[in-house]
């Protein structure tokens, strides 16, 4: 399979890994695959500068660290995550004199539309006043 190209993509989950990058720091393996079929990989890994941005990383991938006990290894070969969409940024990386494209951040898809009608009720009356206070008053106007 190819692998994915420049730019942003929606991608599924299709599988995770635990692992140990060369100099052994401890890592997670993520693969993605787009509607094109094509295949990306990302690896977070689990220093303490990383950490919170695998954490975040993951989450966004739809990992609940409290409903998992804070336990990674529930990931490790795991299909909890598989299938699960997100949106990819990838964009080209110089690291030792070579660029390759690499995934730069995962992204969720966006609001369900449930969360959308969440969010426009609890700003409907906001809106409708910011917008009658800014409505001249026409009954006012001596024309």
């Amino acid at each position: 399979m190819p692998n994915m190209g420049e730019g942003v993509h929606v991608a599924k989950i299709l599988s995770t890994m635990l692992g140990s990058s060369s100099n052994g720091a401890a890592q997670i393996i993520v693969r993605f695959e787009n509607e094109s079929h094509e295949h990306a990989t990302w690896y977070g890994y689990f220093t303490a500068g990383a950490l919170p941005y695998t954490l975040q990383k993951l989450r966004t991938c739809g990992w609940d660290a409290a409903a998992n006990d804070n336990d990674v290894a529930s990931l490790h070969g795991s299909d909890m995550l598989v299938g699960n969409k997100v949106e990819l940024v990838l964009a080209p990386e110089e690291y030792a004199g070579k660029v390759r494209v690499k995934i730069q951040f995962i992204n969720s898809l966006g609001m369900t539309e449930d969360e959308a009608r969440k969010i426009g009720k609890s700003l409907k009356s906001a809106i409708a006043c910011e917008t009658n206070e800014g409505a001249p008053d026409l009954e006012s106007i001596p024309f």
